[in-house]
């Protein structure tokens, strides 16, 4: 695997009072097509190294954040005088990863995002068939497959499994947190590198505090990189990334554009008082790049 390593220059010293916006920035949820468009070949724009005034105090940063997300309060529905058969819990699950679907389809799918932290850049594609990895549960059915049905609200109980990976109360706990996967492309997050778990360490992680998606580099089944984007591979809700990761910024903006589209048309997040890298200029449209430089 070869990287492209690019000399940058660092802005300003990250501020810790900033942590308490990125809890304030999670009220909106918004509800969510396939991707088959070839990437552009770019180079990825990412240094190896953080000065340590960048770097986030991680006790700090969880001191000053402790809000409870509005999404994991969120309650099925009560019955009284009797538990919910495994029948019915099973159910549920299928009811939300049904309207996951939906807000996966409307917000993410079909899209490229742009995360820029002070003079580098990614980017970060929400393909289809990688739904099924971030709900939490498992299936016969091949990804892409699970996702059809899901979308045309065609899955079925009988195609939703559990094992020892893939567990009721892990999905219990993700599917809340999928219904609301959008945020990490609007708002204020958190961007971790060289995030690690039991089984993978991930290239890159975005987070919010109350959950995180790891992505991976989009590869063949050979090995072979496919293109420069990222995919999410992993949904984590409470994991601590980033006391398990190299490093950690905050996002300065975020751009997106419909993936058939050469330049990034729309800003979804942008920092106040950040400044924008000239060598940005070339990958936003013309009435974009007017507007911000």
């Amino acid at each position: 695997m070869c990287w492209i390593w690019d000399r940058v220059n660092t802005h300003s010293v990250w501020r810790l009072h900033w942590a308490p916006r990125l809890a304030a920035s999670r009220n909106s949820c918004s509800p969510c097509g396939g991707l088959n468009n070839p990437a552009p070949d770019r180079r990825l724009h990412w240094t190896p190294r953080l000065t340590t005034s960048r770097k986030l105090s991680v006790s700090a940063f969880w001191e000053e954040c402790k809000p409870t997300p509005p999404f994991l309060c969120i309650k099925g529905k009560k019955e009284a005088g009797r538990m919910k058969t495994k029948g019915e819990k099973k159910e549920q699950i299928r009811e939300q990863i049904v309207e996951a679907s939906r807000v996966y389809r409307d917000k993410l799918a079909g899209k490229v995002f742009l995360y820029v932290v002070g003079g580098e850049w990614f980017e970060v594609v929400f393909q289809t068939n990688c739904f099924m990895h971030l709900t939490g549960v498992s299936s016969q059915l091949s990804a892409q497959d699970f996702y059809e049905k899901a979308k045309a609200a065609r899955l079925t109980t009988e195609q939703i499994s559990f094992d020892e990976k893939h567990s009721y109360q892990g999905a219990k706990k993700k599917l809340p947190c999928l219904l609301v996967l959008p945020e990490l492309t609007n708002s204020l997050v958190c961007v971790v590198k060289s995030m690690r778990t039991l089984t993978l360490t991930y290239t890159i992680g975005l987070t919010n505090l109350h959950f995180t998606v790891g992505l991976t580099e989009n590869i063949d089944s050979y090995g072979n990189k496919r293109n420069d984007w990222f995919l999410p591979r992993t949904l984590r809700v409470r994991d601590k990334a980033i006391e398990a990761s190299r490093d950690a910024e905050f996002v300065d903006f975020i751009f997106s554009k419909d993936a058939s589209h050469d330049t990034y048309d729309k800003l979804e997040f942008a920092e106040k008082e950040r400044i924008l890298p000239e060598n940005l200029r070339p990958l936003l449209s013309q009435r974009l790049a007017e507007a911000l430089f």
